[in-house]
């Protein structure tokens, strides 16, 4: 039981990792933006929210698969569903 739980806890930490990506999408980066454009430029403000958008994109969908594979480990010890498959 104590081995379930830890393993149902990465996947609740990597949820969490998830969650604060999308605060930093959704929340922090328009904020910053704002401050870049008043304080450097306009040009300045929409090459660094191109930038950063496409990292905290590609951040996000590591993480959403990374948590699909430890879920679906967490299950397969529990017998809810088979083991996956490595990745190759």
């Amino acid at each position: 039981a104590e081995a379930m739980l830890a393993a149902k806890d990465m996947v609740d930490s990597v949820q969490d990792m998830i969650e604060k990506a999308g605060k930093m999408q959704n929340e922090q980066l328009p904020a910053l933006i704002d401050s870049i454009r008043d304080q450097i430029g306009s040009e300045q403000a929409e090459a660094y929210k191109q930038a950063v958008m496409a990292a905290l994109q590609g951040l996000s969908a590591t993480l959403s698969q990374t948590r699909e594979g430890l879920d679906g480990s967490a299950r397969a010890l529990t017998g809810e569903q088979a083991a996956p498959m490595a990745m190759v």
